[in-house]
C-alpha cells in the first residue's frame, strides 16, 4: 500500500510529464500504468508513424529523382523492414522514460487503475489489487480510435491506426475513412509506397479543423499522390467481408473494394470505469471536465491530455500535465491554451498556432490576412516542395498577431515564430521587419507579413 503526495493515472505523454514535473518538484510519486510507458504517442502513434512518414517522403523523392538528374533505379519497398525501423524508435523513446522515471525516483505502479475514494487509487497488478494513498491525483488515461459499429473490428480487414502499423505487409489498397488529420496522414504515407488509397470523408472538405485554404491544397496534393478523395460522403454499408479484403457502398450509390479499410473517425477518451461518476466527477461526451487549472469537481483531483475536452495533441497533454502539478504543489497555475501550435505530418506539412481567418471573425475580430505563397520562394524551388503557404491572421486596428497557418516543408518548425510573436503580442509590422536568412522557406513567413501590408515587393 503505497503513499505518494502525487499518483498520477496513466503513463502517456501527459501522465508521465506530471510524473517527471512532480518527482522534479521533490514530491513523492507514484504512476500508473497497465501498458507501456509512453503511452499512444510513443508507442503507436507520434513516434512511430513519423517514423514510416519519413520513409514515405525518401521513396517519394527517389521515385522522382530522375528530375534532378540523379538515376537511381527502381524504388523497392519493404514493409517489414520500415515498420521494424519505426518501432525501434518507439521502443528507444520508451526506454527514455522509463529511464528518466527511474532516474527521479518515480515508482511505478502495473495494472488497471481506477479513483475508489477521495485521495485513493486502486489498482488490479499482477499479485492482487492494492490501493496508492495521495492527496493530488492526475487522471492521465489518454484515448483510443474511435470505432464505427458499421464495421467488424474482429475481421483482419478492418484497421485502426493502431492496428495498421501492425500490418504484416504494405497492402495493394485501402480505404480510410476519416479526411482529419490521422486519415490525411496514413494516406499522405501510404499512398508513394504503392497503396492504392481512397479517402471518404463526411464533411466537404478534407482537414475541417484547418483553414480552408489548407484542405483545399491537402486535396490537390493528394490527386499528385493519385489518391481518390471523396469528401461529403458517407460509408453506408459494408456490403461483403472477404479472406482477400472487403466491399463497401457509399452514400454516392457506389462501391469501393478494398484489401482494407481504415477507420481513422478520432479518438475516445479512455474514461470508462475508473470511478469517474462515483466521485462526483463529471464528464461531457466521455471526457472529464476541468477547470482553467485542470482541477475537476473533486478536491486534489485533476485530468489532463486526451482525457479532458482540449485538442488531442501529445505536447498540449505534456504542458497540462507539468501545469497541473505545479498548481497541486506550488499554488495557482492558469493554463493558456491559446498559445499551443497543432502539427498535421503530411506531405507537405501543416502547422496552426492561434487563431484562423474563420474563428478570428466568429470571434469578433476585424481580421486581416497576409500571405505569402512558396511558387516564389527560392529555397522551395530548390526543394522542388512549392505546394504550400504562409498564413498570418492579424487584428486589423492593433496588427496584433492573432493566428497563423503554413503549409509546407518544414512547416512544423517554422510555426514557433508566429507561436511566439503571438505569446508576446508582436506586430505584423515586426514580424516583417525582421531579417530572415535567404533563401529560406521562413522567407514565406516574412512575405505573409508584407502582403498583409500591401508592402511585399515580389508581388505579381
Amino acid at each position: 500500500m503505497p503513499d505518494a503526495r502525487v499518483c498520477v493515472l496513466g503513463g502517456g505523454p501527459a501522465g508521465d510529464v506530471a510524473a517527471l514535473r512532480a518527482a522534479q518538484l521533490g514530491a513523492e510519486v507514484v504512476l500508473v500504468e497497465r501498458d507501456l510507458l509512453g503511452g499512444t504517442c510513443v508507442n503507436r502513434g507520434c513516434i512511430p508513424t513519423k517514423a514510416l512518414l519519413a520513409g514515405s517522403e525518401l521513396v517519394e523523392r527517389l521515385s522522382d529523382a530522375a528530375a534532378w538528374g540523379i538515376a537511381v533505379g527502381e524504388v523497392g519497398v519493404d514493409w517489414a523492414v520500415m515498420r521494424d525501423r519505426a518501432m525501434g524508435i518507439a521502443e528507444r523513446m520508451r526506454a527514455g522514460v522509463e529511464g528518466a522515471c527511474a532516474k527521479r525516483g518515480v515508482e511505478i505502479v502495473r495494472g488497471d487503475g481506477w479513483l475508489s475514494g477521495p485521495g485513493v487509487v486502486s489498482v488490479d497488478t499482477e499479485d492482487g489489487e492494492i490501493e496508492v494513498h495521495a492527496p493530488t491525483v492526475v487522471i492521465a488515461t489518454g484515448s483510443e480510435p474511435a470505432r464505427l459499429p458499421l464495421f467488424d473490428f474482429d475481421h483482419p480487414a478492418v484497421l485502426t491506426s493502431t492496428s495498421a502499423l501492425r500490418m504484416e505487409r504494405l497492402p495493394a489498397s485501402m480505404v480510410i475513412v476519416g479526411g482529419g488529420i490521422i486519415g490525411c496522414e496514413f494516406a499522405s504515407m501510404l499512398a508513394p509506397l504503392g497503396c492504392s488509397v481512397t479517402l471518404v470523408e463526411a464533411l466537404p472538405r478534407l482537414l475541417a479543423t484547418e483553414e480552408d485554404r489548407a484542405g483545399r491544397t491537402m486535396a490537390r496534393a493528394f490527386r499528385d499522390l493519385d489518391v481518390e478523395v471523396l469528401t461529403g460522403t458517407q460509408v453506408d454499408e459494408v456490403v461483403e467481408y472477404r479472406d482477400d479484403g472487403l466491399t463497401l457502398r457509399l452514400s454516392d450509390g457506389s462501391q469501393r473494394s478494398a484489401e482494407t479499410v481504415l477507420v481513422a473517425v478520432g479518438r475516445t477518451a479512455n474514461t470508462v470505469d475508473i470511478g469517474l461518476a462515483e466521485l462526483g466527477i463529471q464528464t461531457e461526451r466521455g471526457q472529464i471536465l476541468v477547470d482553467d487549472r485542470l482541477r475537476t469537481g473533486v478536491e486534489g483531483v485533476y485530468a489532463v491530455g486526451d482525457a479532458i475536452p482540449t485538442e488531442q495533441l501529445a505536447h498540449l497533454g505534456q504542458a497540462e500535465g507539468a501545469w497541473a502539478v505545479e498548481d497541486a504543489l506550488e499554488g495557482p497555475h492558469v493554463f493558456d491554451r491559446d498559445l499551443v501550435p497543432a502539427c498535421i505530418y503530411t506531405h507537405p506539412e501543416i502547422a496552426r498556432v492561434g487563431l484562423t481567418e474563420e474563428s478570428a471573425r466568429e470571434a469578433g475580430w476585424d481580421a486581416a490576412v497576409g500571405v505569402g505563397r512558396l511558387g516564389a520562394n527560392g529555397k522551395a524551388l530548390a526543394l522542388g516542395e512549392t505546394l504550400g503557404f504562409a498564413r498570418i491572421v492579424a487584428d486589423r486596428s492593433t496588427d496584433r498577431v492573432l493566428g497563423a497557418t503554413i503549409m509546407g516543408p518544414h512547416a512544423t518548425d517554422l510555426i514557433h515564430e508566429l507561436g511566439l510573436a503571438l505569446a508576446h503580442g508582436i506586430s505584423v509590422a515586426d514580424v516583417g521587419r525582421m531579417i530572415h536568412a535567404h533563401p529560406t522557406v521562413a522567407e514565406s513567413v516574412m512575405d505573409a507579413a508584407h502582403d498583409l501590408h500591401g508592402t511585399e515587393l515580389y508581388a505579381g
